[in-house]
């Protein structure tokens, strides 16, 4: 009888700690079976600590000539999403906050600790946060100080680094978890798993390892087994969202991954990366990229979870203009912060084509329809309301302007107009149950 006890006390420890000698100790909080849950989803933060710039006039121009971030205020961005959580009546609050990677703007240890302290704050309100890395936040070449004219590498993370920095969110009290990727299980109440899908090791980076497919597979079976509904995340993306861009933001592997999933009858994976505001499907599984935090209209998806396990998704804009006021910011650009990250966006959008306007010789007042067009176009479809916005769009001067150039120019707004059929910020995605019934 002894020994029958210490091989139970020994399988316990080993089912706790791994085969690492780390301690889990799994969400102690479930809630019933049946309970409505709301789960809000983040991706691409970007965040660069201030400790690392000086915000010096070529770190801005730097910024301004990148893809829309607003990167130079991306400590603000994050802080507004600690006060946006926080300030709600603890009923509204949100039940988990996935945090899909991207967390910081090239992998630097600093700005790492930063966004963990953020998380630290949430989750004192009462709001668990679960968190995958990206594709900039590990082994990151690029992670640099900005100090005047220079740039100075800095520390950056490797994803084991990445993992012990980020454990108290997901990982130490994930019920289940991968050996070789910060893959996991975190159970929010007992008839629901939420699974992160880990595409960025050390090793095998924008790929999901053969070990972490294996592993997928039996937690996706187990599931079944035991009637569990199955939410999934990830930083990459499963579904192709623009065909005119076929490599570089799914997985490189993903097809074998959705199908593996959709042979498990997983409905809805929520993934950011693309920076697009979309919903995709591919054989039964759905997947809506949520569009960066750091970009117009710094987005947050929201997904509502019904007592019978159907999901619905719908996005909220992070309120930064309002966490200024409270803070007593003074800065113009932040107190209407939803006005400035749009037209910041558009001039992005408008900076990046004028010089390929320019060098073709285009006329001053054609270029200004044109580059008009373009930031509107832009704007538009990244924040997932082109539909909406269809017949003006189409009636832009500068946008039949673009399709009078050579060579395909206007191809890629003409490609929005006849791609972009339906709201992408908002969807409903019925049951969450493994093969579309509750087993």
């Amino acid at each position: 009888m002894r020994r029958l006890a210490a091989l139970g006390c020994l399988l316990l420890t080993l089912f706790l700690t791994g085969c690492t000698g780390e301690t889990f100790t799994p969400n102690a909080d479930v809630k019933p079976a049946g309970s409505e849950l709301t789960v809000w989803f983040v991706s691409d933060l970007h965040l660069l600590s201030e400790e690392l710039t000086d915000y010096s006039p070529e770190f801005l121009t730097m910024i301004a000539r990148g893809d829309g971030k607003t990167a130079h205020y991306s400590q603000e961005i994050g802080q507004a999403l600690v006060w946006q959580i926080t300030s709600l009546p603890e009923e509204e609050r949100p039940d988990v906050l996935l945090a899909a990677g991207d967390l910081t703007f090239n992998g630097e240890k600093l700005s790492h600790e930063t966004v963990a302290g953020l998380f630290e704050e949430i989750e004192a309100a009462g709001v668990p946060v679960l968190t995958l890395p990206g594709n900039h936040d590990v082994n990151n070449g690029m992670a640099y100080r900005y100090t005047g004219n220079t740039a100075e590498p800095t520390e950056t993370v490797t994803a084991q680094e990445f993992r012990e920095i980020y454990r108290a969110y997901g990982w130490e009290d994930s019920l289940l978890r991968d050996t070789v990727s910060m893959s996991y299980v975190w159970e929010p109440a007992e008839d629901l798993w939420i699974i992160a899908i880990d595409g960025n090791t050390d090793s095998h980076s924008g790929w999901v390892d053969d070990e972490t497919l294996a592993w997928l597979d039996k937690v996706l079976t187990q599931a079944e087994e035991e009637g569990k509904a199955v939410l999934t995340f990830s930083h990459q993306n499963l579904v192709r969202h623009n065909a005119r861009f076929p490599f570089g933001y799914t997985f490189g592997n993903a097809m074998t991954v959705r199908e593996l999933m959709a042979d498990h009858g997983v409905n809805l994976n929520l993934s950011g990366h693309i920076h697009i505001q979309h919903i995709g499907e591919f054989d039964g599984l759905h997947e809506v990229t949520t569009s960066a935090l750091s970009i117009a209209e710094n987005h947050i998806g929201v997904v509502e979870i019904d007592p019978e396990r159907n999901a619905s998704y719908q996005i909220r804009e992070l309120d930064a203009a309002g966490y200024a006021r409270q803070a007593g910011l003074t800065s113009p650009d932040l107190l209407d912060f939803g006005t400035y990250s749009r037209n910041y966006f558009r001039e992005n959008s408008m900076r990046t084509m004028g010089e390929k306007l320019d060098a073709m010789g285009v006329s001053e007042a054609d270029r200004e329809l044109m580059l008009e067009a373009a930031g509107e176009f832009n704007l538009r479809y990244f924040t997932g309301r082109t539909v909406d916005y269809q017949e003006e769009l189409a009636a832009l001067p500068g946008y039949a302007l673009w399709n009078e150039l050579p060579d395909g120019m206007g191809d890629y707004f003409a490609f929005i107009l006849d791609s972009e059929k339906k709201d992408e910020t908002q969807g409903d995605f019925g049951s969450l149950w493994l093969k579309g019934e509750n087993t």
